[in-house]
């Protein structure tokens, strides 16, 4: 038997080496991949594709009703869990890594800002009048999860300050081109729906302020600003990068280190299920909230949320009539 608890770890799960050994972000960029060509395969050889996902699903809390499509369900709902993971990991760069000074920020920024105006610009100088010329808004948007995905198949290995920096422009992008589509191409605007959102903006910053370590108040939280957001017409992935730049990246108090330190040696001390729990949430709380949802949900948005998000989005019907309409 290996004395490195590690190396016995691996041996006992060999789901868990496999993925030490490739790499998770490997695996799930092999996923999202897969994914795209099921899409592709789908929307092609069966008719099925479009309708299943432009068929209805509702969800009814307290007498009130949400419908939309499932593909709006996978845009405007799991993507905004996506946009928060990338904004948690923003968040923590900000304040700890490669982005905590304004010199090494200003580069991923400026490049996003070009991104969104060199686009436009070449698109008006190209085509600024007729029926298509308001299209100029398609060429703005980077589609985050394929560029991060493609970055973690193909890009060199260890390349951390390479997706830092990917991962800033992206939310810089994707930012602005969320405004673009709320100011520029939303029909309806309600305004008066961000009124709500903002408050729960307000209220997450003053929960995080006050030191309130679990998750829950914040989960609440966040699906009311989400559904304010979405309801507002203002894209709602949106409130997911909003909520994430909110949530504290330190401990709440340096004293829950120590706190977890007491616990666990008391439970070694006296290994009862009362002390297990103690042990158990002194050690969620000594985690920073940031760092703890992020690895919470980057599994789930690796392995489900993006390759479904390919899955609902990348079913192309190819036909004479579409190639010629790209020419």
């Amino acid at each position: 038997m290996s004395a490195d608890p590690l190396e016995a770890l691996k041996q006992q799960h060999p789901v868990k080496a496999f993925v030490h050994r490739v790499g998770g972000d490997t695996i799930s960029a092999i996923a999202l991949i897969a994914a795209t060509l099921i899409a592709l395969i789908w929307a092609n050889v069966g008719g099925s594709y479009q309708e299943l996902w432009e068929s209805p699903a509702s969800i009814s809390v307290a007498g009130s009703t949400l419908e939309l499509t499932l593909g709006d369900w996978v845009n405007d709902g799991l993507m905004t869990v996506f946009f928060f993971l990338i904004g948690l990991d923003v968040r923590r760069e900000m304040s700890l890594g490669d982005l905590r000074r304004p010199s090494q920020a200003a580069l991923p920024i400026a490049a996003a800002v070009g991104g969104l105006l060199i686009p436009a610009a070449i698109f008006l100088a190209i085509n600024n009048s007729g029926p298509s010329a308001n299209a100029w808004g398609a060429v703005i948007a980077t589609d985050s999860a394929f560029a991060l995905g493609m970055l973690a198949l193909i890009g060199p290995r260890r390349a951390v300050r390479l997706r830092v920096f990917l991962l800033a422009l992206s939310i810089v992008d994707d930012i602005g081109a969320l405004l673009v589509l709320a100011f520029f191409y939303t029909s309806e605007l309600n305004a008066l729906w961000l009124l709500p959102a903002g408050i729960g903006l307000a209220a997450v910053w003053w929960i995080a302020k006050k030191g309130v370590w679990r998750t829950s108040p914040y989960v609440a939280i966040g699906l009311a600003v989400w559904f304010c957001t979405f309801q507002s017409g203002v894209h709602a992935t949106l409130a997911g990068v909003l909520l994430a730049m909110l949530l504290p990246v330190y401990p709440t108090r340096m004293d829950d280190v120590d706190s977890a330190t007491t616990m666990s040696r008391l439970f070694r001390q006296a290994p009862r299920p009362e002390s297990a729990q103690r042990a158990r949430l002194s050690l969620s709380r000594a985690v920073p909230l940031n760092q703890r949802i992020s690895g919470l949900l980057e599994p789930y948005v690796n392995f489900a949320i993006v390759p479904l998000f390919a899955l609902a989005n990348a079913g192309v019907a190819l036909s004479v009539s579409t190639m010629q309409d790209a020419l």
